[in-house]
């Protein structure tokens, strides 16, 4: 990735190449989720895309967006979603909480913006499942 241009350049490289030293995993888990495409046309379809540069932001096109564009035909990542609800639960926790210790119109706000919180929530795993 080009550092905070938001853009990124498809490489080919051995995957314990870009690890090194460090330990990784190869995650399919989406496997239960999704078809798989035919594995000879994920490949073509990489090697298409090798020198091209591509878009990247962290929360809608990183890098499992692409592999998971590639492998399953989804654009979807399963770590920004489940971070996304990690912040919407904390978030919405502390709203009951404040709710329970102020004014009760000042608590009618929070429960308001607790209510839009989780209408947003709705709507993004609406947009996931239909993707």
């Amino acid at each position: 990735m080009s550092s905070g241009s938001g853009r990124a350049i498809v490489k080919k490289q051995l995957l314990s190449v870009v690890a090194g030293k460090d330990k990784y995993r190869v995650n399919n888990e989406n496997d239960r989720k999704h078809s798989l495409l035919d594995p000879r046309k994920i490949v073509q379809r990489a090697e298409e895309l090798v020198g091209r540069e591509m878009p990247y932001k962290l929360t809608s096109d990183n890098c499992e967006h692409f592999v998971n564009d590639l492998r399953y035909g989804v654009h979807c990542s399963d770590q920004v979603t489940k971070a996304l609800l990690a912040v919407l639960i904390t978030v919405l926790g502390t709203a009951g909480s404040a709710a329970v210790s102020y004014a009760p119109g000042v608590a009618a706000g929070i429960i308001g913006t607790a209510v839009a919180i989780t209408s947003l929530i709705r709507a993004l795993w609406g947009r996931r499942k239909q993707e």
